[in-house]
């Protein structure tokens, strides 16, 4: 994901299930799969004789001799030893791993975006295997520039961003009717993921991306489903500020949370305060 550019913000990322008339896919784009597939294996020995292993094994050899002799000065001690040395051998990290991916061709959002899920494996101490079927999909769509987009300005785009989205009005927020359903579900997007390579799509477009906001990045996603091919999402990550709530009472607050049914609405949670006052 993208760092923040703003204090005082948040980015989140907002899933859509789409579909596409285009079966089946065009080669371009299984090419653009495939090597970054590709891309993700090279990362694995390129890792495994790397600094950055050498320091992740280290800190595991530090703490297992923590649980052992529970000397946490000793401890505290070792870990800011390894600590010290960890900013510069991430650095060295990121040059080697953008060294062992520039054979594949990818360009400045695909490949950046492959290095990116690999640290995040590593980040989270989980084992990176090495991906022989192509099972999983996620071509990214950076903005030229690296510029973040305002929400408002996708819906009126002319076409300059290689982003196109048609069928998003105000009203289809309105209410749950079947009719605003249908609506919301016939959103045209069409995503341009290389030059030459433009996918439809249509978006089950069930909520409203946040006003004020900032599109940082859109990623095609794809899953490959036994018995029912493959099953496509759009992800849009979003800077927005942060929703700063002043508090309305000082009174202890009891709060329920249900999934009540009533004739026309879903009520989710009920709270009461202290002086007796209660809503949902």
């Amino acid at each position: 994901m993208r760092k923040r550019k703003l204090k005082g913000t948040i980015i989140r990322q907002y899933k859509y299930s789409a579909s596409t008339d285009l079966r089946p896919l065009p080669p371009e784009f299984w090419d653009i799969a495939k090597r970054m597939q590709q891309a993700w294996n090279a990362l694995i020995p390129a890792y495994a004789g790397s600094e950055l292993f050498a320091l992740n094994q280290r800190y595991n050899a530090i703490w297992e001799v923590f649980r052992a002799d529970k000397d946490e000065a000793a401890y505290e001690a070792a870990k800011k030893s390894a600590d010290g040395e960890k900013a510069e051998i991430w650095r060295q990290w990121d040059q080697q791993a953008k060294t062992a991916i520039a054979d594949f061709g990818l360009d400045y959002s695909q490949g950046p975006n492959v290095i990116e899920r690999f640290n995040g494996c590593i980040k989270a101490w989980r084992t990176c295997f090495p991906e022989t079927e192509l099972t999983h999909v996620q071509i990214p769509l950076v903005f030229p520039g690296s510029a973040a987009i305002p929400t408002y300005a996708l819906y009126k785009n002319s076409r300059r961003w290689r982003l196109i989205i048609e069928g998003v009005t105000d009203g289809m927020f309105a209410d749950n009717s079947q009719a605003s359903r249908r609506e919301r579900k016939m959103v045209y997007v069409e995503l341009g993921l290389c030059k030459s390579l433009t996918i439809p799509l249509r978006v089950d477009w069930h909520r409203p991306l946040p006003s004020p906001g900032a599109v940082k990045r859109v990623l095609f996603c794809g899953k490959k489903l036994p018995f029912r091919g493959w099953s496509w999402h759009l992800l849009f990550q979003v800077e927005h500020p942060i929703s700063q709530t002043a508090p309305r009472t000082t009174n202890s607050v009891a709060l329920r949370i249900c999934w009540t049914r009533f004739e026309d609405s879903i009520i989710v949670a009920q709270w009461k305060d202290q002086s007796g006052r209660q809503g949902y």
